[in-house]
């Protein structure tokens, strides 16, 4: 398994056929959308894409991909061919994922399309903090956030979607990388750092409590051993 990249790494993409997945974070400056989304979230991502069809090897110029979520623009949910700017995008790659395997994520995320965009969930989670979503609707974050198998993902926000799969993921790929005995302590120690996160709303970044759940989890368990 491979350690997880991000944009402030050399950016690596996996192949498709290496169980990659890789989301793309939009930070640009883009529409009046945008900045109400950025301003009602407090966070420098406006928007998500789970990229389909990622080029191998370093990607530090636009590129054209494939890519899955739910756009006001377009309606809802659908999937497309988008120019992606490394000066307006952040990216990051999964080399492996706890909860389901890369197939089932972009099978899920898929067969949404045509589902119309959750206007409702945007209003009343991020606007108005009642945290309802409507039926049979999705925004960005709620969409991939449910195919990567995440807890209430019609509360996440772009950056609420960063914050999980960069804690996770690095907790994950750290753990059975450099301790393999440790993997499962050290991945349910992680879950366990975001779960908490989220009940304390969110509040600063989950990254730093899975790093020290993570050291707690490998010290104990090479104690153990």
């Amino acid at each position: 398994m491979n350690k997880l990249t991000t944009q402030d790494a050399p950016l690596v993409f996996g192949p498709p056929d290496h169980g990659a997945i890789t989301l793309a974070f939009y930070k640009g400056r883009g529409h009046l959308f945008d900045r109400l989304v950025r301003f009602a979230t407090r966070s420098p991502y406006s928007h998500v894409e789970l990229i389909v069809d990622a080029p191998a090897g370093p990607q530090e110029r636009p590129f054209t991909a494939s890519a899955v979520s739910a756009s006001p623009r377009d309606g809802g949910v659908r999937q497309k061919r988008i120019t992606f700017d490394p000066r307006h995008w952040n990216y990051i790659t999964l080399p492996d994922w706890p909860y389901a395997p890369r197939d089932r994520i972009l099978l899920d995320a898929r067969k949404q399309a045509g589902f119309g965009y959750d206007y409702a969930g945007i209003i009343f989670t991020f606007a108005i903090p009642l945290r309802r979503e409507a039926s049979g609707r999705y925004f960005c974050s709620e969409l991939i956030g449910e195919a990567l198998r995440l807890p209430e993902p019609h509360t996440l926000a772009p950056g609420d979607l960063h914050h999980w799969v960069l804690a996770v993921s690095e907790a994950y790929a750290e753990g059975c990388v450099q301790d393999a005995p440790c993997c499962a302590a050290a991945l349910n120690k992680s879950i366990q750092a975001v779960d908490e996160w989220d009940r304390n709303g969110r509040h600063g970044n989950p990254a730093d409590e899975v790093r020290i759940a993570l050291h707690e989890a490998r010290t104990a368990c090479a104690v153990s051993v």
